[in-house]
């Protein structure tokens, strides 16, 4: 087997290790380096001096103090995004970090390495720049461009670039590539365009019209998918109760961002109804703006969802929700002052960030989780990190759930707020080892070798044999 370069770009705001186990990316990234070490291949990891990932060079672009200059000294020393989450949209700093990263990385490029990028269109730029200096330097240098872990909707799909894409699930796949066109979010706040529409209306401020994602790109050489994957060493062991003081049992875990897109407000309502204990844990809190969806607080949007659900005004509700879903922002009839805000329920009780060993301890000492997003989810990687553990997922039918979750065998698929308070109810006829059976599809050892078998294939085709048709044998 042919040994291959890898050149992996850490986040431009977290360190690649465990700390910042809330972002999938950062998750994603250390799982990525330690599958090709695995392998046999060498990788270079370019990211923040404290990463810990398995590779051969580490190339410090990022510090703390970097991080302190762009999002204030709350951000490391009381760690503001464990509340707040983080920031994946173009700003001055990540505009800094992949100036930094141009700076050292053209020298250390050769013929046929790969370079992976996991920050979606916020990596075009940089991209498009590096292409430009190795095919000035040398034209017929060739290196693979990749976003190995696509689990959102934004990656960089643009004809003048080689790119190559391996997306988590078929749904987003199939989503990126013919639903319509996404705007790609570059680093450029100082040139402004304006798209034109088919009427010759504006529609977007600072995308110049060749940025547009291709809705009828469809390379089938050059996409593929590959799920996430599940690391066995992180989760040999589960602490004990009395090593971690959480002494609670008989209750589902709401494991994810305290976000109304991840259905916290709906959840909360529905384990009431069913009688059933709840145990959040995440980034955010009761009482501040969701993390993700709309800047309305879940004690705002539970307060209002039990406010109409005991009126038995339910139609509200689904007002509400279609109006949410366009703007982000909650009907003018939700503003009634006389909708009091409610306390946090008997029922539910906030863990705040769960770290490593405290998201091993409530997975295992749970009946099961519970996630109900309100947007097509690109995959959903609670889901086999649940299963791997023997408990079910109660979620909806968006996205890479339905890849993943057979419905009544490792969890629910729930199409109502009806089927949702059922799944609830009938968490405990699920079979424990049918889910951790299902789970070891995704280990890294078996996803290891999906990545070498695409790499192979793409650099067979464009370096070793590239004047080869798609009809060759």
């Amino acid at each position: 087997m042919k040994p291959f370069r890898f050149h992996v770009i850490g986040m431009p705001t977290t360190a690649s290790n465990h700390e910042y186990l809330s972002c999938a990316f950062t998750q994603g990234i250390i799982h990525f380096c330690k599958m090709m070490k695995k392998l046999g291949h060498y990788v270079v990891h370019y990211g923040h001096e404290l990463s810990q990932v398995e590779c051969d060079e580490q190339v410090n672009i990022l510090t703390n103090k970097h991080l302190i200059e762009s999002y204030g000294e709350e951000y490391i020393t009381q760690q503001t995004w464990k509340i707040h989450g983080f920031s994946y949209k173009p700003d001055e700093h990540r505009s800094n970090f992949y100036k930094r990263l141009l700076q050292v990385i053209c020298s250390e490029l050769k013929h046929g390495d790969f370079v992976c990028t996991f920050d979606g269109g916020n990596a075009f730029a940089f991209l498009d720049t590096l292409h430009g200096v190795i095919n000035y330097r040398d034209d017929k240098m060739h290196v693979f461009f990749v976003e190995p872990q696509i689990g959102y909707v934004g990656p960089i799909m643009n004809h003048r670039l080689p790119l190559y894409h391996v997306f988590t699930s078929n749904a987003l796949r199939v989503y990126c590539n013919t639903n319509h066109k996404h705007v790609i979010n570059i680093q450029n706040t100082k040139n402004h365009y304006y798209t034109q529409g088919k009427q010759g209306k504006p529609l977007v401020s600072g995308i110049p019209d060749h940025l547009w994602m291709c809705a009828e790109y469809e390379d089938t050489l050059r996409q593929t998918v590959i799920p996430y994957c599940i690391d066995e060493d992180e989760f040999l062991g589960a602490e004990t109760m009395s090593d971690l003081n959480h002494n609670y049992s008989n209750y589902l875990l709401f494991l994810a961002r305290i976000s109304y897109s991840k259905g916290l407000d709906n959840i909360i309502l529905a384990t009431e109804i069913a009688n059933k204990k709840l145990v959040v844990a995440g980034p955010g809190q009761w009482d501040l703006p969701s993390v993700g969806g709309t800047s309305t607080s879940i004690q705002r949007l539970y307060s209002i969802r039990k406010h109409f659900y005991s009126k038995g005004e339910a139609k509200m509700l689904d007002q509400m929700d279609k109006h949410l879903s366009k703007s982000g922002e909650l009907p003018a009839f939700c503003n009634d002052t006389s909708i009091p805000l409610l306390p946090i329920p008997d029922h539910v009780t906030f863990v705040g960030f769960a770290d490593i060993h405290l998201r091993k301890h409530l997975i295992s000492r749970s009946d099961g989780l519970i996630v109900y997003p309100t947007y097509e989810e690109p995959f959903g990687k609670i889901s086999i990190e649940a299963m791997f553990m023997g408990k079910p997922l109660i979620t909806g039918p968006r996205g890479g759930y339905n890849e993943v979750i057979t419905h009544k065998e490792t969890g629910f698929l729930c199409r109502s707020f009806k089927e949702l308070v059922e799944g609830i109810q009938q968490i405990q006829t699920i079979d424990t080892e049918r889910c951790k059976q299902e789970a070891q599809k995704y280990t890294l050892q078996n996803i290891a070798p999906l990545y070498q078998e695409y790499f192979t294939r793409i650099y067979r085709c464009d370096i070793e044999q590239p004047d080869q048709s798609w009809y060759s044998l």
